[in-house]
Formats: structure tokens, C-alpha cells, sequence
């Protein structure tokens, strides 16, 4: 038996280390090609201002967009890397994304590193898996913005402070290491406050030793500042610029409203990936509370307590924050993959029985387990229930439908948990195969366009909606597994949790493939275009929501501020997306001397673009130059 057992790990080994492999190829193949993301198109912009300045000095010696430093100002750290990738390599589409795109691999290999000697090796697969494939993941590390560097150094400060013995050089470099997180994304700024916490509440160290730690890794944080501040004394950095420019990132702070809090699950773009990565942390709480009182390894508990201290501080960070764009709410995926692996890591040491046990408590522990262990099932059954209401006229695009929905679901749901689950040891095991089984045939069911790409019931239905039989089939193959596995080992179920992770990973990958397969250029040519046809500009171009092209040429441009004209009006303005113009300058002083095409994925869709072309996925970039005289 113990020759199988080692086989049976080498395996696993081998598929972790293809993995890694994989998810790093993805992110460097073709990567000067046109990125695939289904959630944002706002890289032609965003890709050219957060290295701008970078670019500025590796081209000129010096910077031009000196009245608009906020990018500068908030990435000081991604700013001074990129510098140096454009010294080394020159300025271009492909190297101004080599930063991000390293970063998210060094994510994988960082993963897998440090924390391998806390994990079990299928747990680890798991969540390598889902770092390697997911979309989000892989998109935002093949475009030139700091998520990417910033997400890698939160991972090294907590792998810092959660794994080996907590010295006070350890606590002192993850501190630095934390400095350097804000000064590559400074709206990382409260994730000092969430590591703070981890260092004083983690398990294992006496409460006098935990606030000598806190003081370690302050220290670590705080004694590079002084050099900094006198740097900014001496006014190294134009003070007036940067404190108009501090002035603009205030406008970014505010609070959300109620709806919007609650629709963050239903209504936008990240939801759907949230939800399928937060059933796994319901189904895996489950287990937890399940083996409460009996001895668990003290890393693997800390590292479960800690990541759901990080997620669960910075799930109301990002949805009660005004602004908080899907590319910062990405963040949260690091430390929900290690919760998942450390809870993997657990629950495979508990049996079903012990779920049905704790489900029927009356405790609190026994309340919080019939609730994650209803909680999947019951979002998977609420859009039939939305679909149903639908015919009796409700309108089941209504978020107070949506919410109602989910409240049946999970009443039902409990109380039948609650009725049977202890005398029917095959419900608890349906309970945990329906959900992963219903995500995959919905995932299967778009890929293959039998399903409508919604979940929830919203006319007009382009295909088959998932509440009229996905909810039926997903619980007829629960079903059919949970029978025909009544006499397997425990390791036989235990391995049927990869293949999920890894089926769930090629799905998402078949989102991207006509992306690898047939890649696009679009970006790099009309950034080549630009630099032939406009190299004899005598004026800096003025290039409005369009810095992106520009990483791709040596042109000089100045940013217009907002989506309308400068003060000073140019000789020549490139222009992507809206441009308000009332005067109708540009049809009076202008002439149109190019339109380019850039390609959209066409998975995209925004009700509020006026100017892509939604049914070619194209979004038009105009060159205007100013008549004579």
C-alpha cells in the first residue's frame, strides 16, 4: 500500500510543477499581443499612464506630462521598474508589460514555494490551479498596470509572517517588503492595516510576543520613510504638481451605496468568479468546523485562520468602497486560494459522518456549518426559483427577486440539511458533490452554447437559461456519483477535488485560447503606425484616453485631462472613446487623418461605450491634426 501512496504523490507533484509551467506560458506567449479580457478595455488608456513617466525618462531625459503625476504619485515603485526594463530593453508594447507579467508568474512560483511544506500536495494543486487559469489572473498580468507587482509583494509579506519561526529579522524584511507593496500601488495602503492584525491575532505565539512583533514589523515599515520624507523636503518632486495632483485622488475616496453593496454578487463583472471561489471556502469551512476539539498541525491552521482574516477584512473593504474597480477586487483571490488549500489540507482527514454531526448542533458552530453547507446548493436552486416568479410576472432582473431568492433557497435548504442530514450520511455527500458538479456543467454549458451566458433568468434568453434544467441535471449527476461511489475509499473521493480544479481551469482556459490560438496586433500596429505618420509633429500630440498606443513608438505626447480638450489646443490629438466636444471644434478647426481599429474581446459587452462596435468588437481610435492657418 505504501508504494501506490508515493506514486500517487509524485503524480501530483509532476502535475504541479505542469501547472506552474503552464500558468507562466500563458502569461509571457505573445505578450505584445492584444489582451483578451472580458471585463475591461480600459488598458488603451491605462497601459500608457502608469508607465508614462517611466517612458518619458527612458526616451527624453526628462518628463513631459509634468502637470499630471498621479500615476507617478501612486506607483513610484512600478514606475522606477519599468525605467529600468525600458533602459535595458528599450521602450515597447511587449517590454512595458514584461513587469506585470513576470510578477504574476513569480505569483505561481512564490505559491508553490512557500508554502508546500504546510500543504497537501492535491490541496496545493488546487489552488495553483486557480491561480494559474483564472482569467482575471492571467489577463491582468499581460497588461502594464501594478495589480500584478503589488498582488506578488502582498503574497511575500504574508508568506513572511505566517511560515517559518517569527524572528525579528523575518518580521523587519516584511515590513520592507510591505513599504515597497505601497510604493508599487499605493491603494494597497489598507492592506497595512490587515497584515497588522494577522501579526497580532495568528495562533502560536504568547500575547507579549505578539506585540513585540507588531513593533518588528512597524519598524521594518516605517524606518525607510524618514530618508523619503526628506527627499520630498528637498523638493526632488515639483510640491505644487503633486499636491494638485493629491488633490485629484481624493475624488476616488467615498462610500457605496446600499444597492450596490448588495448587487455586488449578481450584478458585475467579478461577481460570478467570486461566488464559484467562495462556494469552495463555504464547502471547506464545513470541514473545519467538522474537526473542531481534535488536533490540527499548527502552520496549517494558521495559514487557514490568517487567510480568512485577509479576505474576510477585505471583502467589506471592496464592496462598501465608492471606487473599487474589478481589477482591485482581483486581490482577493491570493489569500481566498489559500484558504482553500489550507482547508483542503484539513478537510481531508474528516469524514462525512462528522459533517452530518456537526450540521444537526444547535450550537453556534453547528448554525455556521448547516449555513456554508446549505449556502452553494441554495445559490445554485435560486434562479429557478427567480425563473418560477418570473412567470407568475415579477420582473427577475430586480436585485430585492434576486436576494429574496436566495433567502427561500437557503431556508429550504437548511431545514432540509437540518431533518435528514444526521440519519442520511449520502445527503452531506451530495450536499458537497452538487455544487462543484452544478459550477462545471454551467461552465461546460456556455462554453458549448446549449446554455445562455447569464445565470440568473434576464429576457431575451440567447440560449437555454441555466434555471430551467441546470439546477435538474447538475443534482441527477450528484446523484448518480453519490451512488456509484458508496463503496469507495475516502481517497478516491478526495481525488475526485483536483480533477474538478483542474476541469474547471481548462474551461476558464477555453475562454482565452482563440487568444493564443490566432493572437492580434492591433495595439502594436497602430502603435507602429502612429510613430511613422506623425514623426514629423513639430508640438507634443495630445493623446486623449489613448496613452496604450503609444508604448509602442518614441513620440512625444501630453495627456489631456478628462475627456475634453487642453487648455493650450494642439496641432495634433489621437483620440479612443468619447471625447466631449460641444463647440464642435473638431469639425470646425480639424481634420481626420486616420481611423484605426483595435480589436475587443468578444466577451465584452458595455451598455455605456458609445463608441465600440459591439458587433465587430472594434474600438475606433481617431487622429486629428489642426488646419492650416
Amino acid at each position: 500500500m505504501r508504494v501506490p501512496a508515493r506514486l500517487g504523490k509524485a503524480g501530483v507533484q509532476v502535475l504541479v510543477v505542469a501547472v506552474v509551467l503552464t500558468g507562466i506560458l500563458l502569461r509571457l506567449l505573445f505578450l505584445d499581443a492584444d489582451p483578451d479580457y472580458y471585463a475591461w478595455i480600459g488598458y488603451i488608456t491605462d497601459e500608457g499612464r502608469w508607465v508614462a513617466h517611466a517612458r518619458e525618462m527612458a526616451l527624453f531625459g526628462h518628463l513631459t506630462n509634468t502637470d499630471w503625476l498621479v500615476h507617478l504619485l501612486v506607483a513610484p515603485l512600478f514606475q522606477a521598474g519599468s525605467y529600468l526594463v525600458f533602459l535595458l530593453l528599450g521602450v515597447s508594447l511587449w517590454s512595458s508589460r514584461l513587469l506585470t507579467a513576470l510578477s504574476g508568474s513569480a505569483i505561481l512560483v512564490l505559491f508553490w514555494l512557500g508554502l508546500r511544506r504546510v500543504l497537501a500536495p492535491s490541496a496545493m494543486l488546487v489552488a495553483l490551479v486557480l491561480l494559474a487559469f483564472e482569467v482575471d489572473l492571467v489577463m491582468l498580468s499581460r497588461v502594464a498596470v501594478p495589480e500584478m507587482p503589488a498582488m506578488l509583494l502582498q503574497l511575500a509579506v504574508y508568506v513572511l509572517l505566517v511560515t517559518g519561526r517569527p524572528s525579528r529579522g523575518r518580521l523587519f524584511a516584511a515590513g520592507l517588503l510591505l513599504l515597497a507593496m505601497v510604493a508599487m500601488k499605493a491603494t494597497t495602503l489598507l492592506m497595512v492595516a490587515i497584515f497588522s492584525v494577522i501579526v497580532l491575532v495568528q495562533p502560536g505565539d504568547e500575547p507579549v510576543r505578539r506585540g513585540r512583533a507588531l513593533l518588528s514589523f512597524w519598524a521594518g515599515f516605517l524606518t525607510p520613510l524618514l530618508p523619503l520624507l526628506a527627499v520630498l523636503g528637498l523638493g526632488w518632486i515639483p510640491r505644487p504638481a503633486a499636491w494638485a495632483n493629491i488633490g485629484i485622488l481624493g475624488t476616488f475616496i467615498g462610500l457605496n451605496t446600499l444597492y450596490s453593496i448588495a448587487a455586488f454578487p449578481f450584478d458585475t463583472e467579478f461577481g460570478p468568479v467570486f461566488n464559484v471561489w467562495a462556494l469552495g471556502l463555504c464547502l471547506v469551512g464545513v470541514a473545519w468546523l467538522a474537526q473542531r476539539g481534535e488536533p490540527v498541525e499548527l502552520p496549517a491552521r494558521r495559514l487557514y485562520l490568517t487567510a480568512g482574516i485577509w479576505y474576510g477584512l477585505y471583502v467589506p473593504l471592496m464592496v462598501v468602497s465608492l471606487y473599487f474597480p474589478d481589477r482591485y477586487r482581483v486581490h482577493i483571490l491570493v489569500p481566498m486560494a489559500v484558504g482553500l488549500a489550507a482547508g483542503l489540507t484539513v478537510a481531508s482527514r474528516v469524514g462525512s459522518w462528522k459533517i452530518a454531526q456537526v450540521v444537526g448542533g444547535r450550537d453556534a458552530a453547528g448554525v455556521l456549518a448547516l449555513l456554508s453547507l446549505s449556502l452553494p446548493t441554495a445559490a445554485l436552486w435560486a434562479p429557478t426559483l427567480a425563473g418560477v416568479s418570473a412567470r407568475a410576472g415579477l420582473d427577475p432582473t430586480h436585485l430585492s427577486l434576486k436576494l429574496l431568492c436566495v433567502v427561500v433557497a437557503l431556508a429550504i435548504t437548511s431545514w432540509v440539511v437540518r431533518r435528514y442530514a444526521r440519519s442520511r450520511d449520502s445527503l452531506v455527500r451530495w450536499l458537497i458533490v452538487f455544487p462543484i458538479a452544478g459550477v462545471l456543467l454551467w461552465l461546460i454549458g456556455r462554453r458549448v452554447g446549449v446554455l445562455d451566458t447569464g445565470f440568473w433568468p434576464a429576457p431575451p434568453a440567447a440560449a437555454l437559461p441555466w434555471w430551467v434544467v441546470g439546477p435538474w441535471v447538475g443534482a441527477l449527476a450528484a446523484y448518480l456519483l453519490v451512488r456509484t461511489g458508496r463503496g469507495w475509499e475516502r481517497s478516491r473521493w478526495l481525488a475526485l477535488v483536483p480533477a474538478a480544479a483542474l476541469c474547471y481551469g481548462g474551461l476558464v482556459v477555453v475562454r482565452v485560447a482563440p487568444s493564443y490560438l490566432h493572437p492580434r496586433y492591433t495595439m502594436k500596429e497602430t502603435s507602429a503606425a502612429l510613430g511613422i505618420s506623425l514623426a514629423g509633429a513639430r508640438d507634443a500630440i495630445a493623446s486623449s484616453r489613448s496613452e496604450g498606443l503609444f508604448n509602442g513608438n518614441a513620440l512625444a505626447y501630453r495627456s489631456t485631462l478628462g475627456r475634453t480638450w487642453p487648455p493650450r489646443k494642439p496641432d495634433v490629438i489621437v483620440i479612443a472613446f468619447r471625447f466631449d466636444d460641444p463647440e464642435q471644434v473638431l469639425q470646425r478647426e480639424y481634420e481626420l487623418i486616420a481611423t484605426y481599429r483595435l480589436f475587443i474581446s468578444p466577451d465584452y459587452e458595455d451598455e455605456h461605450s458609445s463608441t465600440l462596435d459591439t458587433i465587430h468588437h472594434r474600438e475606433f481610435v481617431k487622429v486629428y491634426a489642426r488646419r492650416a492657418g
